[in-house]
Parts: structure tokens; sequence; C-alpha cells
């Protein structure tokens, strides 16, 4: 973990972290009530879900592509599996998780195939997925059957710790490890480092993208899914706050807005920072108004640090980097 926070400090959401880390420590300085078992299982609860969807955006983020699709494919998602409830419980989980494959393949397919910008493909699948969501629950909320099941993912144990969080880890540890730890990890980094390099050294760059946008959407599909369980219902209208904390989180967790540079568990920290800021806030009576101007802040600072980063890496992409070969299988590195 030492090795990802270095990442993450090093670069350009450096001063946005900072920034959070002197919130955190004003916030405790005026309520010194917040250092404590209870605070932390509430941070840790809430941010559990953003961290999961975080963890796919990140993914898609590393090989280039934003996917500002996840908060209306989780939406779809929980809403689908909420449908199907008491049909089956494994049906209603299959059906939520294929939710966010099909959104994945569709924004995939409009990148690789169409070469739609994902800006624009993921907007437009938001806005489809959105409507869907509405059309298949007839706009109005699907209760769910089983309060037993949201009761038992809610609960906590150890003080901190409970089944959605404990999931949550599970995700940032698996993704993390597969980013950083093999070869499609580091394909992935290529691709979204410099696609023409890749290309060159034999990375087929549309199957990677279309393979991270693809984990991107199961993710959001996933956490879309546990929400819905965990409140044992599911409503069409939303996302739009879920879209924003997991953009948040993952560019002041340091993933490069470019793609190629960052990490998983930087973009889970950074989704934690901004829980512990928000759950501060309500603690201690802060306008959720503020809080928005906050998070906006935050972004604005990132997105100014990173301008001269951003320059050179679209130069880079126009005129194509020499690399050395027989990189992607660990043998060496990428330049």
């Amino acid at each position: 973990m030492s090795g990802a926070l270095s990442r993450v400090t090093a670069n350009a959401s450096a001063p946005a972290l900072l920034a959070l880390a002197v919130v955190i420590v004003a916030l405790v300085a005026i309520e010194p009530a917040l250092i404590s078992a209870s605070t932390g299982f509430n941070i840790l609860t809430q941010a559990a879900v953003p961290v999961i969807i975080a963890s796919g955006f990140a993914v898609a983020m590393l090989s280039g592509q934003l996917d500002l699709s996840v908060g209306a494919t989780a939406v779809l998602a929980g809403v689908v599996a909420m449908r199907l409830q008491e049909q089956s419980i494994g049906l209603s989980l299959v059906a939520g998780l294929l939710v966010g494959c099909a959104v994945g393949a569709v924004n995939g397919l409009l990148v690789t195939r169409l070469g739609v910008p994902s800006l624009l493909a993921t907007l437009g699948t938001l806005i489809a997925a959105r409507g869907v969501a509405f059309f298949y629950s007839g706009g109005r909320p699907v209760q769910g059957q089983m309060p037993d099941v949201a009761a038992s993912l809610n609960s906590s144990f150890l003080g901190v710790l409970s089944i959605r969080i404990c999931l949550a880890i599970a995700v940032v540890v698996i993704v993390d490890a597969t980013i950083r730890r093999t070869v499609w990890g580091r394909r992935v980094m290529a691709t979204g480092g410099n696609p023409k390099a890749a290309q060159a050294v034999g990375v087929s760059v549309n199957r990677i993208t279309m393979q991270a946008l693809v984990l991107s959407g199961s993710l959001a599909a996933a956490g879309g899914t546990l929400q819905a369980y965990l409140l044992n219902s599911a409503t069409p209208a939303g996302g739009e706050a879920t879209l924003i904390v997991v953009i948040a989180g993952v560019v002041v967790g340091g993933v490069a807005l470019t793609g190629g540079r960052g990490s998983v568990a930087g973009a889970a920290l950074g989704v934690l920072l901004i829980a512990t800021v928000t759950v501060g806030m309500n603690f201690i009576g802060v306008d959720s108004a503020y809080q928005r101007i906050l998070v906006g802040g935050l972004l604005l600072l990132v997105v100014l640090t990173s301008a001269p980063q951003i320059a050179r890496a679209l130069r880079r992409r126009q005129g194509g980097d020499r690399i050395r070969t027989g990189t992607l299988d660990g043998s060496s590195q990428i330049g």
C-alpha cells in the first residue's frame, strides 16, 4: 500500500490531497468527538459502494477512457435486481451484473468500433440507462422482498466492519493487484499512457479498451446491486451524486485525467477521503451546498495543477513515443 500512496502523492493530485488533509484536521479540531469507532464505521459504510464503483471507473481512466455512465448503470442494475428478487436471489444478482456487462460492452463498441470519444459515448449510455430504469420500474421505487438480507449486510462486527465494507476492500485489493501485477494490467497502463506506442509493441488497444469499459460497467452494476440489497429497494432516480463522488475520489486519488498513471488503491483512498470530509461536515452541521462547493473546488484544483501534464500527454499521443520492446511480459519497461 505504501507504494500506491507514494505514487498518488507524487503527482498533480498532491495539492488536493493536502487540502483534504487540512480540512480533516480542521474538522477534528472543531469536534474532537469525530475520532471514534462509530465515526470510522460511518465513513467506511458511506464509502463502500462508491469505492466498488470507483475501482472499475479507475481502470477505465487508466486505459484512457472516461465512463460517465457508471452512476446510471448502478441505478439500472439495482432496479433490475429488485424487480427479479422475488423470483430468485441468484437470478437477481446475475441479472444485475449482466446489466453492467451490457452497458460496458455498448460503451466499448461505440468507442472501439465507431470511434466515438468515450466522453460522448458514455454520456449517451448514461441517458439511455436512466431511461430504461424509469421504463422498467414504471417510474416508481421498487421495493425488495428480503429485509433480512439488508439487515445482515448492514450489521457491524469488530466495531468498524460489515459485509459491505469487506466486499469493498476485497474488490480494491483484487483489482489493484490485477493492474499492478499482471500482464493485462501493464497493457491497460500502456494503452492509457500512449496507445500508439502500445499498439506498436503488439497490444490490442481496442480489445484492452473494450475490456476496461466492460469491467467499469460490471463493477458499477455490482455497486448498484449491492446498494439496492442494502436498502432493500431501488429507485430509478438518482445516480448523479454517486457519479460526482466517484469522479472526485478517483481524480483526487491520483489517477491521471489522460490515463496511464495512478492506481486503484489511490482511487479508493480518494473516495475514502471524500467520505471522511462529508461525514465530518455532516457531523458538525455544515450545509450540503458548502460540501459540494468543497468537492468542486478540489476537482478544479486537480485540473489546474494537472494542466501541464495534460498538455504533454496530448502531444505525446499525437506524436508517438519511442519505446523499448518486450515490456508487457515484465522483462523490461515502457519508456
